[in-house]
């Protein structure tokens, strides 16, 4: 019997940890009234990576243009080091997000000066 109740514990944190999706300082999948997202996935100059922002409906989002300023509160952060999470292709990001509690279910592409940025629509699995 203590070996089940141990077993039940650390099955029960492990998949808590696992369900984590840090944006800045905000775990989204314990902010229960985020049921939606938008990310937002720009190629790097490199081309190792992509630039990934999320709105989930903070004060600063990636509309207004000024992603210099508000980049730390809007890219989803890796939960220990607090640096931002690196993805290498926008398949790695839906990957990511479908394995950690979101469900893909609309793209867009939002052109701009010049530039097309994509968005990727996410909502809370049931």
């Amino acid at each position: 019997m203590k070996y089940l109740l141990i077993s039940f514990i650390i099955l029960n944190y492990v998949g808590r940890s696992f369900a984590q999706v840090w944006v800045g300082d905000v775990d989204i999948n314990q902010e229960k009234n985020v049921q939606i997202i938008e990310v937002m996935v720009a190629e790097r100059l490199s081309g190792k990576s992509v630039h990934v922002f999320v709105d989930y409906g903070q004060k600063t989002n990636f509309k207004v243009r000024n992603l210099e300023t508000n980049e730390k509160a809007l890219q989803i952060v890796d939960s220990e080091t607090k640096k931002e999470k690196l993805f290498t292709s926008t398949a790695a990001l839906l990957n990511f997000l479908e394995s950690h509690g979101w469900a893909h279910y609309d793209t867009a592409i939002n052109r701009n000066d010049g530039r097309s940025d994509f968005l990727y629509y996410f909502r809370r699995k049931e």
